[in-house]
């Protein structure tokens, strides 16, 4: 959903990053950047004069330090299943934002609300989260397809189910709300009925005019296509379809399910059809009505929730009832609710605390001016930083100015329900077309790693070969064949390392043992000698090197290997850059295997798909690469579990075979 400075959204920004990359292990930290470098996708910047480093910086990582798993899925972006997300390596695609509250499967049509035209129109919704366009006809067809696409990229699928109680009744842009109130307010009777009317405002008309009643739960059996004529569109009813179409979620089908989108907005973008603020109460009876309906269609679903606009939204709901639930702010509340149900029923229905942000001084958009782009990578310690100060209006908001958004919410999680991930499936630090926005991009990424996000996605995607796009691959494919940042998390220790100049993220690959290591100058002239000391690391002595920075921003480059690297190595990183080294293990990366016998010749695990594919569903992608992670180096009935050279054990001959084939 696209977020507005103080209406909408938040914005954030970020410090560059210095990453340590490979299957991993991740760390990072930070460094400066103050200057406009500019040009748009790059094709038109002139470096300025770069001065030589005046700085002699000295990073320490430990291999056995903060070592945690990365999570795959903080690389999600949202609306786009194009071919080049592939590329790119995004790891999850998001069907979200505001037209998907109103969003109706029975006729793929939907209403964003005042996001969309003067009038609260209707819209035909085929495409607009996807970029991928349908003729009118199946139910269901839009989402469907969506998945599919998705899957065809090799990502996952986060789908947002629309809860506010009202969805589109047709396609037709004439369709439209009149008399809307300028503002929302409290429901009239009840207060836990969020879908009443207000003082002054009645919505029954509009509802009448341009809206269905949506249900999460039928209560009876479900048939396809669906009854258009029975007045509802029934949400567990799309899912058990989808279920019965493309699977489980444990078994390729859609893997994420979240509780519609800023409900907490739901009073003031829908408010033709929902002007009634939502409190404490309907929020926990829709969530636990939604989640508890997927779950019952798919018990292998991941659940998220309650999907937050912004850093204000975590403390209080629109309602302002906080005082009347314990003064507890809203989102720890909520954890007590969700611990509270599965102590009382015996399943889990909140997988996920799901949460937006956007850093809110500015730096959503295309503004890089000279200080815009240094607060851009300034705020992203808004994130972590327990000594940083926002830069914005959320000074004089509750839990600022150091609000480190990151750890307040784990720190929730912690006194509350135990065990719940942590998302962050919209957040934006604007200016993707320019370096700047690419550093911070990279900056962000390295801190969701070694922060333990498990499930973000960024609102839209960078588009195709822009900054972004680039900053993206230095994670996710910095050599063009699908190598990416690790996938276990490692310290990162600098004393006196000024993080608004460089920041440093370092990485672990759990398959090859190589350790990376990612590096971001966020100064714009200076650039920074950096010595890199390595604890707990054997290295065979070579290192490559791979490079994204303003004096090239078409491609990332690779640089010349760095021969008989030991404990340490020095190098000199360029202003305004993102540097990725790939430390091989002693006895891994680069030393060839042992050619004794002949390698036998590999034999497809299923006798229609393709090399690789372990769980037999036609695609070899995330599920079939942690298989063959869970088991590497044990001993297996042959032809299982990841043994693709049907030996009885899963070593690299198996990961080789995989690689080579992933994404077919």
């Amino acid at each position: 959903m696209k977020k507005l400075l103080g209406q909408d959204g938040l914005i954030h920004t970020v410090s560059l990053l210095l990453i340590i990359a490979a299957v991993g292990v991740i760390s990072f930290l930070l460094i400066s950047s103050t200057l406009p470098i500019g040009g748009f996708f790059g094709q038109l910047f002139k470096k300025p004069a770069s001065f030589a480093a005046t700085d002699n910086i000295s990073v320490s990582i430990d291999a056995n330090a903060n070592v945690h798993a990365i999570s795959p899925y903080i690389y999600g972006t949202a609306a786009s299943s194009d071919p080049y997300q592939k590329t790119m390596g995004t790891s999850v695609s998001r069907w979200g934002g505001n037209q998907v509250t109103r969003y109706n499967w029975e006729i793929n049509d939907a209403n964003s609300g005042s996001d969309w035209g003067l009038c609260f129109q209707n819209y035909l919704g085929r495409g607009a989260f996807s970029n991928v366009w349908y003729t009118q006809g199946a139910a269901g067809v839009s989402i469907k397809d969506s998945v599919n696409a998705n899957k065809a990229q090799n990502m996952e699928s986060l789908f947002t189910v629309p809860n506010s109680g009202w969805v589109a009744k047709d396609g037709n842009n004439g369709t439209c709300s009149t008399n809307v109130p300028a503002n929302d307010g409290p429901p009239i009777g009840i207060a836990t009925n969020d879908e009443a009317a207000i003082s002054g405002y009645d919505p029954t008309a509009n509802r009448n005019t341009t809206s269905i009643r949506s249900q999460m739960k039928k209560g009876s059996a479900f048939i396809y296509p669906p009854n258009q004529n029975d007045g509802v569109v029934y949400q567990d009813e799309l899912i058990g379809w989808l279920v019965s179409q493309i699977g489980r979620a444990d078994k390729g089908g859609i893997k994420f399910y979240a509780f519609d989108n800023e409900f907490d907005l739901w009073s003031s973008t829908h408010r033709d059809i929902h002007p009634a603020q939502t409190g404490y109460d309907a929020l926990w009876n829709k969530f636990s009505t939604f989640a508890n309906a997927v779950k019952d269609v798919d018990p292998s679903a991941i659940i998220t929730g309650p999907v937050n606009w912004g850093w204000i939204a975590y403390w209080d709901s629109p309602l302002k009832d906080r005082g009347a639930h314990g003064n507890v702010p809203l989102l720890k509340w909520f954890l007590r609710q969700a611990k509270q149900a599965e102590t009382s029923s015996g399943r889990r229905i909140l997988d996920v605390l799901d949460v937006h942000y956007y850093p809110q001084g500015g730096q959503y958009g295309n503004d890089v001016s000279t200080n815009m782009q240094a607060l851009r990578l300034r705020s992203t310690r808004e994130l972590w930083d327990p000594t940083y100060s926002t830069e914005s209006w959320q000074t004089c908001c509750e839990g600022g100015p150091q609000i480190q958004i990151i750890n307040k919410l784990k720190t929730w999680i912690s006194e509350e329900y135990p065990g719940t991930k942590l998302g962050i499936t919209e957040w934006n630090w604007g200016a993707d077309n320019h370096i700047n926005g690419a550093l911070t991009i990279a900056d962000v990424l390295g801190i969701f790693g070694r922060e333990d996000v498990y499930l973000a996605n960024y609102w839209t995607t960078p588009a195709d070969q822009s900054p972004g796009y680039w900053a993206w691959r230095m994670y996710r494919n910095y050599d063009g064949n699908f190598s990416k940042f690790g996938d276990t998390s490692v310290g990162v220790i600098s004393a006196a390392i000024d993080v608004d100049k460089i920041s440093v993220y370092s990485s672990k690959d759990s398959i090859t043992g190589d350790l990376k290591i990612m590096a971001i100058n966020k100064q714009p002239i200076n650039d920074e000698n950096v010595t890199f000391n390595l604890a707990n690391f054997t290295s065979n002595g070579m290192t490559k090197v791979y490079r994204y920075s303003q004096t090239d921003t078409t491609k990332i480059n690779k640089l010349a290997d760095i021969s008989g690297v030991g404990s340490s190595f020095n190098y000199n990183l360029p202003a305004y850059s993102i540097t990725l080294f790939v430390v091989a293990a002693l006895g891994i990366g680069p030393t060839p295997p042992p050619s004794i016998t002949p390698t036998p010749t590999p034999t497809p695990l299923c006798p229609k798909g393709p090399l690789g594919d372990i769980d037999c569903n036609g695609f070899i992608n995330l599920f079939d690469y942690s298989i063959l992670v869970t088991n590497f180096g044990k001993q297996v009935p042959n032809n299982t579990l990841g043994d693709l050279d049907n030996n009885g054990k899963v070593n690299l001959f198996d990961y080789s075979i995989l690689v080579s084939n992933f994404g077919k």
